[in-house]
């Protein structure tokens, strides 16, 4: 994985924002995907002891479109009169 070798290779911090603003309605991450694909990347990139990145989990900073009804091909509706809030693409603490 060359981002890992990269980063390993350089001698300072490094911060990567995985799926930068993943609630917004122009990047439509589903919630239950964004959660897999980022707590994978963590996962190898932690595999290749890379020890000097952070990761950092950055909404767009306003109330989340999932389940609107502006782009219902992108976002599932959601069920039981559910309210979309920031917790549903949150990977954990450990992440």
């Amino acid at each position: 994985m060359q981002l890992a070798s990269t980063v390993k290779a350089y001698k300072g911090s490094v911060y990567i924002r995985f799926g930068y603003e993943f609630d917004g309605y122009y990047q439509a991450y589903q919630p239950e995907k964004y959660i897999d694909t980022y707590t994978k990347f963590v996962d190898k990139m932690r595999f290749y002891d890379i020890t000097n990145v952070a990761y950092v989990w950055h909404s767009c900073g306003v109330p989340p479109y999932y389940g609107s009804k502006d782009f219902p091909e992108e976002y599932s509706t959601l069920k039981n009169g559910k309210v979309a809030t920031f917790a549903m693409w949150y990977p954990r603490d450990q992440y």
